[in-house]
């Protein structure tokens, strides 16, 4: 047996062994899940009933995106997806992003009251309706973005497997990857943290709006904590397996082009099953009548 056939089934295994696990693993998983939802539900009351003091708002913002970011969510899984699955994306590339998909996150719900609430004059309950809307958008976004990954991981394999190609490849990469990360941030980030659109309408009721900002702004700090150590996490693991699959010569190029056709895949199916789930739930939930808090 060769070394690289010997490595590349070694990784493999790798790869089963960590799915097993993780399927053998998953009450344990929806437990600690559960647990994290039920921390931050009771973070969100703190969060309301902390708007009159400062220190103590911005305390509980901070750790709320923290959970937030932990407990279940489509953008964690598109983030750690898209790095795992593209090799010429660094632990820096991995930051940048999670920091910006929660900047963005933030963004978007101060947007969403600042228009409906504040410009409109509708109520939080009506601006939390929206929220619903806006999260089939990023999902049908997070569906397209799977389906071109698709299309340019299909382009790479039909590309020559030899060095020089290699070589140009990685260098036509880098604007293609710069527009592929800007799709992937704003595929996950433009649906507003339906904690935070809370949090924002309260403190608009009681007059410290611009408090309130800065706590969503401080929670999406926390966020950014969170989604960095996993996407770094995906990173290392994704530099560790292609260690071990990747030939003596060095040719990983055909190899690459699969794992992102499989990422593409993944990221792809995860959309569609998000938009069939989201239209088979109610657009309410029992936390003060409002949609259901997903994290990043």
């Amino acid at each position: 047996m060769s070394v690289a056939l010997r490595r590349r089934l070694i990784a493999m295994g790798a790869i089963v062994a960590l799915g097993l696990a993780a399927y053998f693993l998953q009450p344990a998983f929806q437990s600690l899940s559960l647990q994290i939802v039920l921390w931050q539900r009771e973070l969100h009351r703190a969060l309301t009933l902390a708007i009159s003091d400062w220190v103590a708002l911005l305390s509980i913002s901070f750790a709320y995106g923290v959970f937030h970011a932990a407990g279940p969510g489509h953008g964690k899984a598109v983030i750690t997806t898209y790095l795992a699955s593209h090799d010429n994306t660094t632990r820096r590339t991995a930051v940048w992003m999670s920091a910006a998909s929660a900047l963005v996150q933030g963004l978007t719900a101060i947007i969403v009251v600042t228009v409906l609430v504040v410009g409109l004059g509708w109520v939080t309950r009506q601006a939390m309706g929206s929220v619903y809307w806006v999260e089939q958008v990023s999902f049908a976004m997070v569906t397209l973005l799977g389906g071109w990954l698709c299309l340019r991981a299909t382009k790479r394999l039909r590309k020559p497997d030899t060095h020089h190609c290699c070589s140009s490849h990685d260098n036509e990469q880098v604007p293609t990857d710069w527009r592929s990360a800007f799709g992937v941030i704003v595929s996950v980030g433009i649906r507003p943290c339906t904690g935070a659109v809370l949090m924002l309408g309260a403190a608009l009721l009681l007059g410290k709006f611009m408090l309130g900002v800065a706590a969503v702004l401080v929670m999406s700090l926390g966020t950014a904590l969170t989604v960095s150590v996993l996407a770094i996490l995906s990173v290392y693991a994704r530099d560790w397996a292609q260690r071990w699959a990747v030939s003596p010569d060095g040719k990983s190029h055909q190899l690459g082009g699969w794992i992102a056709l499989i990422g593409g895949v993944i990221i792809m199916l995860l959309g569609v099953s998000l938009l069939l789930a989201s239209g088979s739930q109610p657009v309410t939930s029992p936390l003060l009548n409002t949609p259901p808090l997903r994290g990043l």
